[in-house]
């Protein structure tokens, strides 16, 4: 770290005083890592009132959430450790160091269904997983105090993925982690409620996954970046030199913008990522507008809309440079050309279901010509006219059509179907009058014979009351 940034957070810290940490040596893991007399904790209950965590709660923002940053704890402030999470009613545990750091000294039980006892507080580990990717780790533990007899549950979130004396490969499983302790914090039944956070010497680690923290949830919010030297600032005004390493400060850098690259990305607005370390990058993406568009449908009802799923009049080969056309076509004019090509498609659909009428007239169609100037561009469409004539030039030789009326025949012709108007004195429309008064209604009662239910009254329902 350079003497200047040292010298620059010392400054921030002004007059602020350590000196009640300096009278416990044997509960600080480093001589040089205290916490500030006003933002420490208290612990009333406590023999000695003593423990090195400090209050932190960053102001630049309204979207942080009041946090406790401690050092990892030694088997002699085990007791305090749990005594604090007690008293200041801690829901959440952040762990940012592994096992082998402490050189196994922890503070939880490891096999499931154990207890260990710490003073007042007995803690039982309930169960163990995988919290959202292989370097982080979710426990459940349930603390009961002995002389209360009550019981809290506890959720236990450790990182594993920064390795000793390095940083993170990638910022990514760090962000991810984060994202996550945001989560369990939004399920907090009292928001105020304060999260701790512990690394070993309680800072570097702890003070970059504040700061991230804060940026982050501020990014999501309001959409702003925040300024992260003055969120460093702000950090230690409350937590003694909350950065020590120049590889913390460059990393924290580095996720910042990772980050806020992620979310453009995600949003359509940026194509390409930028490191500290390398220029831009040539475009290797570009986004058409219509790829949006086009993944809103179901392709497979597409297909049958436009007809792509069927075998055409054509050759393969000119089959295939159709369907080519019509694809770039699509993407080519947008939402204007699929909506134009559906409605072509629907009409090409209509088209067909009129000649299946036709049955077999339809399939020995090969001497049916297609109009001039109409581009035939899925190969699945039949011309009706052309339908029409083939019917009509087959008449009743084909004995497939003999079987079909005259009526009907006719009525495949758009030029002489149409709808007969009601006959005159008839109604088809239902109205009351027609239950009121059957003989003049549709409801006539009449004896057919042939029938036997001509009998029954059809409003008898009615009429049995």
């Amino acid at each position: 770290m350079p003497e200047s940034f040292t010298f620059f957070q010392e400054k921030e810290g002004g007059e602020l005083k350590v000196s009640v940490a300096r009278c416990y040596p044997l509960k600080n893991r480093f001589s040089d890592i205290l916490p500030y007399d006003h933002t420490r904790i208290k612990l009333p209950s406590a023999r000695d009132d003593y423990i090195n965590a400090s209050h932190v709660q960053l102001k630049s923002t309204e979207h942080s959430f009041p946090l406790i940053i401690t050092q990892a704890p030694m088997p002699a402030t085990f007791a305090d450790f749990w005594t604090m999470v007690w008293e200041q009613q801690v829901e959440i545990i952040v762990c940012l160091n592994s096992e082998a750091e402490v050189k196994g000294q922890l503070y939880w039980p490891c096999e499931l269904g154990a207890s260990l006892e710490y003073g007042h507080i007995s803690v039982t580990l309930h169960s163990y997983s995988e919290a959202g990717t292989h370097v982080s780790f979710r426990r459940v533990l349930h603390i009961t105090h002995k002389t209360s007899k009550l019981t809290r549950v506890i959720i236990h979130l450790q990182f594993l993925g920064w390795p000793p004396g390095a940083m993170p490969e990638s910022p990514g499983p760090l962000l991810q982690f984060v994202a996550e302790v945001h989560s369990y914090q939004r399920q907090q039944r009292n928001k105020l409620r304060e999260v701790i956070i512990q690394c070993v010497p309680g800072l570097g680690r702890s003070s970059v996954a504040t700061i991230l923290s804060s940026f982050m949830r501020e990014l999501l919010a309001s959409g702003t970046m925040l300024d992260l030297t003055q969120l460093l600032v702000d950090l230690n005004k409350q937590r003694h030199v909350g950065i020590q390493d120049k590889d913390h400060l460059h990393f924290l850098f580095s996720a910042a913008l990772y980050f806020t690259q992620d979310i453009l990305m995600k949003r359509g607005i940026l194509t390409n990522k930028a490191t500290f370390e390398e220029g831009p990058r040539e475009k290797t993406h570009v986004r058409h507008p219509s790829a949006d568009l086009l993944s809103a449908y179901d392709f497979s009802r597409l297909k049958s809309k436009l007809g792509l799923d069927q075998e055409g009049g054509k050759s393969g080969s000119e089959g295939e440079n159709s369907r080519r056309n019509s694809s770039a076509s699509l993407l080519s004019n947008g939402s204007a050309g699929i909506e134009q090509t559906l409605k072509d498609g629907q009409r090409g659909a209509s088209r067909e279901s009129l000649a299946s009428a036709g049955s077999s007239g339809v399939a020995d169609c090969s001497g049916c010509e297609e109009p001039a100037g109409e581009a035939n561009t899925l190969g699945s469409t039949l011309d009706t006219d052309a339908v029409v004539q083939n019917i009509k030039s087959k008449g009743t030789s084909d004995p497939s059509l003999s079987s079909i009326p005259a009526s009907l025949q006719a009525s495949l012709d758009p030029q002489q179907f149409k709808i007969d108007p009601p006959a005159p004195g008839k109604s088809n429309k239902i109205t009351r009058e027609s239950f009121d008064n059957p003989t003049r209604g549709s409801f006539n009662k009449t004896d057919d014979p042939s029938d036997p239910f001509s009998g029954i009254d059809p409003l008898w329902s009615h009429k049995k009351s």
